[in-house]
């Protein structure tokens, strides 16, 4: 959350829903929502204490991806969006030195994952 920010607003406050992938094929699309929230300054009674809006989340390059791969609720893997091809989104991550693997590869290596998307 940020706050005391320079647009007339309290604070800013962006969140992400789980990320829920599509796949097909050879390759994964990760499909999430942004949804934002700007609360006001000073509120009058009667007025929203904030404004919100959604929007699709889209990886792009530097973004975060966090799994739950055992099922204990913790957020146990982080990896790093490096490229966007056609058809698959791929990762690097530390874990083996690992480079360019794809992301639908690992959706079917990790069924029972829950994965969180972090936009950087």
């Amino acid at each position: 959350m940020y706050r005391e920010n320079d647009g007339g607003n309290r604070s800013a406050q962006l969140t992400l829903d789980s990320l829920k992938l599509q796949t097909g094929g050879d390759g994964a699309t990760p499909r999430a929502h942004e949804e934002t929230r700007l609360y006001h300054v000073e509120v009058a009674e009667g007025e929203p204490e904030f404004e919100s809006s959604s929007i699709p989340h889209r990886f792009t390059f530097r973004d975060v991806l966090q799994a739950n791969l055992d099922g204990s609720g913790g957020k146990d893997h982080s990896m790093i969006v490096v490229k966007k091809g056609t058809k698959d989104t791929y990762l690097n991550y530390h874990t083996t030195d690992t480079k360019n693997k794809k992301l639908s590869r690992l959706i079917k290596e990790n069924r029972k994952a829950k994965w969180y998307a972090h936009r950087v």
